[in-house]
């Protein structure tokens, strides 16, 4: 896979299992044998269900392809969670570091999954309850968290390359965007949205940040590779359609 994601088939076009070549990319991101035959085995799967009709083949593909997502979403998030952290900062006046996206990554999970913590304002308040004085409790709160930290720190390191298809999933759920997702809709356009988003938030990942270095290198983001005719919007077409406070870090990057 190198440094692109290639979603063309042989001839040029669109290869059909697009959607599912990219969660695989996302669940098995290296370039070691390890991840490239996981990636390969599963996208068989699916092909192989489609030419017989086998749709408890192909749910089993999907199945398998879940367990291995657990816990990857979290750990995906935390370089947007940086982000965040990095735009308030200064307003609530503390240091943004891996430990505290952590802690956050792991109480938006809970909040996602029902698991209580109702105390705790949302993410999406973007107050200081979650970045500054409330530390401390959110970190006590998270006592019974699912995964340690080192783990997530392992999956962290493992994800990097695809963070940024991560990222775009996420945003485009927070936002509704259904006509953005290629996991649900195949709609003309859908695609490129997409794309369009990822390479956008990849931007603003591996972009220098002041004394120090870009949140993922940019040598190891996963680009990917388009048909042509399958239009990607401009990074700032792009951040159009993502929520507000991540247009308003787009155009600060």
């Amino acid at each position: 896979m190198g440094r692109f994601l290639d979603l063309r088939a042989r001839d040029g076009t669109l290869d059909p299992a697009y959607a599912y070549i990219i969660a695989a990319a996302m669940t098995w991101p290296g370039d070691g044998p390890a991840d490239r035959q996981a990636r390969a085995r599963f996208v068989v799967k699916i092909r192989r269900s489609w030419a017989s009709a086998d749709t408890a083949a192909r749910d089993r593909a999907l199945a398998g392809l879940a367990r291995h997502m657990r816990g990857a979403r979290v750990a995906a998030s935390v370089p947007l969670r940086m982000i965040e952290m990095e735009e308030h900062a200064t307003e609530h006046r503390f240091r943004p570091s891996i430990e505290r996206a952590l802690a956050v990554a792991r109480l938006v999970e809970r909040q996602d999954a029902g698991l209580g913590n109702d105390e705790l304002k949302p993410l999406g308040d973007q107050s200081g309850g979650l970045y500054g004085d409330d530390f401390k409790a959110i970190r006590a709160a998270l006592a019974d968290r699912p995964y340690k930290e080192s783990a997530i720190r392992r999956e962290l390191r493992r994800l990097a390359p695809v963070t940024h298809l991560w990222a775009a999933i996420e945003i485009i759920e927070q936002d509704g965007r259904d006509d953005a997702d290629p996991f649900k809709s195949d709609a003309p356009g859908t695609l490129g949205r997409f794309i369009g988003i990822a390479h956008a938030i990849a931007d603003r990942l591996t972009a220098p940040r002041v004394g120090r270095a870009p949140l993922i290198a940019p040598s190891i983001v996963r680009r990917v590779i388009l048909p042509e005719g399958i239009a990607e919007p401009t990074a700032v077409e792009s951040t159009r359609l993502w929520p507000a406070a991540w247009r308003e870090t787009a155009r600060r990057a």
